[in-house]
């Protein structure tokens, strides 16, 4: 074992590498100083290299941490009336893996980063599930400080605005192609990680605040950036339906 720790992450056997990132895990949730490289390199072969026993390690790893987000989510209650807790995390798990280890992408320089989007894909699923339940028995998502009336009023005022539109993209291959398109014109990873969360999760700006406060604190700053984000979406707006075009013949 000593000998592996001496080794780059990169060249060390996968338990070595599993030892190392779960003690350096422990340190980010002491609020310690901590080494991202082991954790980040467990990543990497699973989602570039595509390694199976790295992905079974990361999944292992990361189940016990999506639980506890899951279970401390407002929408959780009423969410697991519907579908299991295991339902949620191997469905986020899912969509991790449709989005990263199927086109083998990589873009997380942080640890805080991958649990970030790890994080993102649980919220997503719960808040599909949510919208289902919503459907079904007419109940309103969980209570964010505003009402169904308010969220109408906002709505159709930055719609009078000109401001971004929630797309509907019910079907997951159209909707992967749709945030492929967009996240193509965005090159600063804050603006993808917000253009996921209105365009890919649908999530309202302060629906972004509530379920990712960590991420985006400000209201005020979620549409300023959503905005920016719109507008550069419309000036490529030409690009974006060729993309799409090309994607999808005839459309």
């Amino acid at each position: 074992m000593g000998i592996q720790m001496d080794k780059p992450p990169g060249e060390m056997r996968l338990d070595a590498l599993t030892g190392c990132c779960m003690n350096e895990i422990n340190k980010y949730r002491r609020g310690e100083a901590h080494d991202d490289t082991y954790c980040l390199e467990i990543f990497r072969r699973a989602i570039v290299q595509q390694d199976e026993r790295a992905w079974e390690v990361l999944v292992a790893r990361f189940r016990d941490t999506m639980m506890s987000w899951l279970r401390r989510h407002p929408g959780s209650e009423l969410a697991c009336q519907r579908e299991s807790e295991q339902y949620f995390i191997d469905r986020a798990f899912t969509r991790f893996w449709r989005s990263t280890v199927q086109k083998r992408r990589m873009e997380f320089a942080t640890l805080a980063a991958a649990l970030y989007y790890l994080k993102t894909c649980l919220v997503c699923e719960i808040l599909d599930v949510l919208r289902a339940e919503r459907r079904a028995r007419e109940l309103p998502l969980p209570d964010v400080g505003f009402s169904e009336h308010a969220q109408w009023q906002e709505k159709e005022a930055l719609r009078q605005e000109g401001h971004f539109a929630e797309p509907q993209a019910n079907d997951p291959d159209e909707s992967d192609e749709l945030w492929e398109a967009i996240e193509s014109l965005l090159p600063d990873q804050r603006d993808r990680r917000l253009a996921y969360l209105l365009y890919y999760c649908n999530l309202k700006p302060r629906q972004v605040v509530y379920y990712c406060p960590d991420e985006f604190s400000d209201v005020k700053e979620v549409y300023y950036l959503g905005r920016n984000i719109y507008d550069r979406l419309i000036r490529n707006r030409d690009r974006l339906r060729r993309r799409l075009s090309d994607e999808e013949p005839g459309m």
